[in-house]
């Protein structure tokens, strides 16, 4: 169930979103969806939307529009998301981190945790969880802890020198 958008702010894609804020200046709680599918140990990364919308008539100007604060829980990780946004209207912007899964089946929720006096709402849209791909600095397609030479893409690993397949890559 959706409510008309009466307030006219536009979602950071251009449909809905949700407001934690009510557009009313006071934290109504959050959002908790269970999730399905994760794998213990893998690691993940979550990102969000966070909108406000800067008032150019809120005086004083200092208590209007920016920053707003979302609490991220995933299972046992939590992380603060805070959007400052500068100028007048509605601003949005995208942020993340990344976590290891500890459960394969854990809560996520999204909470506010800080409305300055004369912001109008807290926007969160677009909140995605994907694979984190493992680190690989050479860009070979070999996870780094597996890869024998971080420094020199090598995909096949192979040892073509004849030194231990530990060692190097040829021609280093």
């Amino acid at each position: 169930c959706t409510t008309p958008n009466q307030y006219l702010i536009t979602p950071s894609e251009g449909l809905d979103f949700l407001d934690i804020a009510g557009y009313q200046n006071v934290l109504h709680g959050g959002v908790s969806q269970p999730l399905t599918g994760l794998v213990v140990g893998q690691q993940y990364s979550f990102t969000a939307d966070l909108g406000v919308s800067n008032n150019p008539s809120c005086v004083p100007a200092a208590t209007c529009g920016g920053p707003i604060s979302v609490l991220v829980t995933i299972g046992s990780v939590s992380q603060t998301l805070t959007h400052n946004a500068a100028g007048t209207g509605v601003q949005w912007a995208t942020y993340g981190f990344t976590f290891v899964a500890d459960s394969a089946t854990p809560t996520l929720t999204v909470t506010g945790s800080f409305l300055p006096a004369g912001g109008a709402f807290i926007g969160v849209d677009n909140l995605t969880l994907v694979d984190a791909a493992p680190p690989d600095a050479d860009s070979d397609g070999v996870p780094d802890e597996a890869d024998n030479c971080l420094w020199r893409a090598n995909p096949d690993q192979l040892d073509r020198g004849g030194i231990g397949a530990s060692s190097a890559p040829d021609g280093v």
